[in-house]
């Protein structure tokens, strides 16, 4: 059985760029796009991945991430961000921003 990775974004262009690159790599995509969509499918199936967008519609990623770390047994979950800073972004030279959420 192909490891299942779910991608949760608002945006459909990401859903088909990662599936394109996800199935070329042997892994079957799920799809979701909010975090309330992402919560239900993992309650039925948990993924072996979770790649989710920050900003999106009716449940964001950090709510969904916060939900999902409360409904996982004690153990680590190591989860990061990666998006550019929305303050002063030309000032940053347009660089990516990486944050880690424990």
């Amino acid at each position: 059985m192909m490891k299942q990775i779910l991608v949760v974004d608002d945006d459909q262009l990401m859903h088909r760029l990662f599936q394109h690159h996800l199935e070329r790599a042997g892994y079957q995509m799920v799809s979701a796009l909010n975090g309330r969509e992402a919560l239900d499918i993992v309650a039925r199936q948990p993924p072996a991945l979770i790649v989710m967008d920050i900003m999106m519609p009716d449940v964001d990623g950090l709510v969904a991430l916060r939900e999902l770390k409360n409904r996982m047994p004690p153990s680590p979950f190591p989860s990061s961000s990666l998006r550019p800073m929305a303050t002063n972004w030309r000032a940053r030279n347009r660089r990516p921003v990486v944050r880690r959420f424990f």
